[in-house]
Protein backbone atom coordinates (compact mmCIF):
# COMPACT_ATOMS: atom_id res chain seq x y z
CA UNK A 1 0.00 0.00 0.00
CA UNK A 2 1.16 3.48 -0.78
CA UNK A 3 0.64 6.62 1.27
CA UNK A 4 -2.69 8.32 0.53
CA UNK A 5 -2.45 11.42 -1.63
CA UNK A 6 -4.36 14.38 -0.20
CA UNK A 7 -7.49 15.22 -2.16
CA UNK A 8 -7.23 18.95 -2.91
CA UNK A 9 -10.84 19.29 -4.05
CA UNK A 10 -13.07 16.74 -2.29
CA UNK A 11 -16.02 18.14 -4.25
CA UNK A 12 -14.53 16.99 -7.58
CA UNK A 13 -15.85 13.53 -8.50
CA UNK A 14 -12.95 12.99 -10.91
CA UNK A 15 -10.32 13.75 -8.26
CA UNK A 16 -12.05 11.71 -5.55
CA UNK A 17 -12.60 8.79 -7.93
CA UNK A 18 -9.00 8.87 -9.19
CA UNK A 19 -7.60 8.77 -5.66
CA UNK A 20 -10.01 6.04 -4.61
CA UNK A 21 -9.02 3.89 -7.60
CA UNK A 22 -5.33 4.53 -6.93
CA UNK A 23 -5.69 3.42 -3.32
CA UNK A 24 -7.75 0.33 -4.17
CA UNK A 25 -5.23 -0.68 -6.86
CA UNK A 26 -2.34 -0.59 -4.36
CA UNK A 27 -4.05 -2.46 -1.52
CA UNK A 28 -2.90 -6.00 -0.86
CA UNK A 29 -5.02 -6.71 2.24
CA UNK A 30 -8.69 -7.61 1.68
CA UNK A 31 -9.79 -6.03 4.98
CA UNK A 32 -8.06 -2.79 3.96
CA UNK A 33 -9.86 -2.92 0.60
CA UNK A 34 -13.22 -3.18 2.38
CA UNK A 35 -12.35 -0.37 4.82
CA UNK A 36 -11.20 1.89 1.96
CA UNK A 37 -14.33 1.13 -0.06
CA UNK A 38 -16.47 1.91 2.99
CA UNK A 39 -14.61 5.19 3.60
CA UNK A 40 -15.10 6.41 0.03
CA UNK A 41 -18.76 5.36 -0.10
CA UNK A 42 -19.34 7.32 3.09
CA UNK A 43 -17.82 10.34 1.38
CA UNK A 44 -20.53 10.16 -1.33
CA UNK A 45 -23.32 9.46 1.15
CA UNK A 46 -22.20 12.59 3.03
CA UNK A 47 -22.20 14.58 -0.20
CA UNK A 48 -25.77 13.45 -0.92
CA UNK A 49 -26.89 14.60 2.52
CA UNK A 50 -25.10 17.94 2.21
CA UNK A 51 -26.59 18.62 -1.23
CA UNK A 52 -30.15 17.44 -0.60
CA UNK A 53 -30.56 18.37 3.09
CA UNK A 54 -29.04 21.87 2.95
CA UNK A 55 -30.66 23.38 6.04
CA UNK A 56 -28.88 21.17 8.56
CA UNK A 57 -25.51 19.47 8.07
CA UNK A 58 -26.22 15.84 8.92
CA UNK A 59 -22.54 15.03 8.42
CA UNK A 60 -21.11 17.42 11.02
CA UNK A 61 -20.17 15.20 13.94
CA UNK A 62 -19.86 18.20 16.25
CA UNK A 63 -23.62 18.77 15.84
CA UNK A 64 -24.98 15.27 15.34
CA UNK A 65 -23.23 11.92 15.19
CA UNK A 66 -25.07 9.76 12.69
CA UNK A 67 -23.55 6.41 11.86
CA UNK A 68 -22.91 5.26 8.30
CA UNK A 69 -26.04 3.14 8.51
CA UNK A 70 -28.20 6.04 9.68
CA UNK A 71 -26.88 8.36 6.96
CA UNK A 72 -27.39 5.63 4.36
CA UNK A 73 -31.01 5.16 5.45
CA UNK A 74 -31.64 8.90 5.29
CA UNK A 75 -30.19 9.16 1.77
CA UNK A 76 -32.39 6.27 0.69
CA UNK A 77 -35.49 7.59 2.45
CA UNK A 78 -35.27 10.96 0.69
CA UNK A 79 -35.22 9.13 -2.64
CA UNK A 80 -31.59 9.70 -3.60
CA UNK A 81 -30.49 6.06 -3.80
CA UNK A 82 -32.02 3.28 -5.88
CA UNK A 83 -33.07 0.12 -4.01
CA UNK A 84 -30.35 -2.19 -5.36
CA UNK A 85 -27.56 0.27 -4.61
CA UNK A 86 -28.99 0.86 -1.13
CA UNK A 87 -29.01 -2.92 -0.51
CA UNK A 88 -25.40 -3.21 -1.73
CA UNK A 89 -24.27 -0.40 0.57
CA UNK A 90 -26.07 -1.98 3.55
CA UNK A 91 -24.28 -5.24 2.78
CA UNK A 92 -20.93 -3.42 2.53
CA UNK A 93 -21.55 -1.77 5.91
CA UNK A 94 -22.36 -5.13 7.50
CA UNK A 95 -19.19 -6.64 6.04
CA UNK A 96 -17.10 -3.71 7.31
CA UNK A 97 -18.65 -4.12 10.78
CA UNK A 98 -18.04 -7.88 10.74
CA UNK A 99 -14.37 -7.35 9.85
CA UNK A 100 -13.95 -4.57 12.42
CA UNK A 101 -15.68 -6.32 15.33
CA UNK A 102 -14.93 -10.04 14.95
CA UNK A 103 -11.38 -11.12 15.69
CA UNK A 104 -11.86 -14.33 13.76
CA UNK A 105 -13.99 -13.12 10.85
CA UNK A 106 -13.43 -15.46 7.92
CA UNK A 107 -13.51 -13.62 4.60
CA UNK A 108 -14.26 -16.88 2.81
CA UNK A 109 -17.69 -16.76 4.49
CA UNK A 110 -18.66 -13.24 3.41
CA UNK A 111 -22.12 -12.73 1.94
CA UNK A 112 -21.78 -12.12 -1.79
CA UNK A 113 -25.43 -11.62 -2.69
CA UNK A 114 -24.73 -8.16 -4.12
CA UNK A 115 -26.70 -6.74 -7.01
CA UNK A 116 -24.22 -6.33 -9.85
CA UNK A 117 -23.51 -6.93 -13.46
CA UNK A 118 -21.87 -10.27 -14.00
CA UNK A 119 -18.08 -9.77 -13.99
CA UNK A 120 -17.76 -12.46 -16.65
CA UNK A 121 -20.48 -14.14 -18.73
CA UNK A 122 -22.11 -16.83 -16.60
CA UNK A 123 -20.36 -15.73 -13.41
CA UNK A 124 -22.41 -13.86 -10.82
CA UNK A 125 -20.87 -12.65 -7.55
CA UNK A 126 -22.85 -15.34 -5.75
CA UNK A 127 -20.86 -17.89 -7.81
CA UNK A 128 -17.57 -16.77 -6.27
CA UNK A 129 -15.99 -19.13 -3.76
CA UNK A 130 -13.66 -16.86 -1.77
CA UNK A 131 -10.30 -18.42 -1.03
CA UNK A 132 -7.13 -17.29 0.72
CA UNK A 133 -5.08 -19.00 -2.01
CA UNK A 134 -3.57 -16.27 -4.18
CA UNK A 135 -3.61 -18.69 -7.12
CA UNK A 136 -7.40 -19.07 -7.03
CA UNK A 137 -8.01 -16.38 -9.66
CA UNK A 138 -11.24 -14.44 -9.29
CA UNK A 139 -11.99 -16.41 -6.10
CA UNK A 140 -8.95 -14.98 -4.29
CA UNK A 141 -10.40 -12.92 -1.39
CA UNK A 142 -8.59 -9.76 -2.51
CA UNK A 143 -10.10 -10.09 -5.98
CA UNK A 144 -13.55 -10.73 -4.47
CA UNK A 145 -13.27 -7.55 -2.40
CA UNK A 146 -12.53 -5.64 -5.59
CA UNK A 147 -15.79 -6.93 -7.10
CA UNK A 148 -17.52 -5.68 -3.95
CA UNK A 149 -15.80 -2.33 -4.56
CA UNK A 150 -17.25 -2.28 -8.09
CA UNK A 151 -20.77 -3.12 -6.86
CA UNK A 152 -20.70 -0.47 -4.14
CA UNK A 153 -18.30 2.42 -4.62
CA UNK A 154 -18.29 2.42 -8.41
CA UNK A 155 -22.07 2.13 -8.46
CA UNK A 156 -22.49 4.96 -5.97
CA UNK A 157 -19.92 7.23 -7.63
CA UNK A 158 -21.56 6.72 -11.02
CA UNK A 159 -25.03 7.31 -9.57
CA UNK A 160 -23.93 10.56 -7.91
CA UNK A 161 -22.43 11.89 -11.14
CA UNK A 162 -24.92 10.61 -13.71
CA UNK A 163 -28.21 10.67 -11.79
CA UNK A 164 -27.72 13.26 -9.07
CA UNK A 165 -25.70 15.73 -11.14
CA UNK A 166 -22.61 15.98 -8.97
CA UNK A 167 -19.75 17.96 -10.46
CA UNK A 168 -16.67 19.44 -8.86
CA UNK A 169 -18.58 22.67 -8.25
CA UNK A 170 -21.93 21.17 -7.23
CA UNK A 171 -21.14 19.62 -3.86
CA UNK A 172 -19.71 20.76 -0.55
CA UNK A 173 -16.64 19.43 1.20
CA UNK A 174 -18.56 18.03 4.18
CA UNK A 175 -16.62 16.71 7.14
Amino acid sequence: MEQPIPINNPTDPAEVGKECLRRIATITDPAAAILTTHLFTEHWINQILIKFCPHFDLTDRSKIDFSYSQKLHIAYSIGKLPEKLFQNLKKLNKLRNDIAHQLDFDLTKMDLAYHSDEPEPGLAMTDFKPSYESTSGHNYVLNVTKWIFAATYMGLHSHCVKELGFTKDAVSTGR
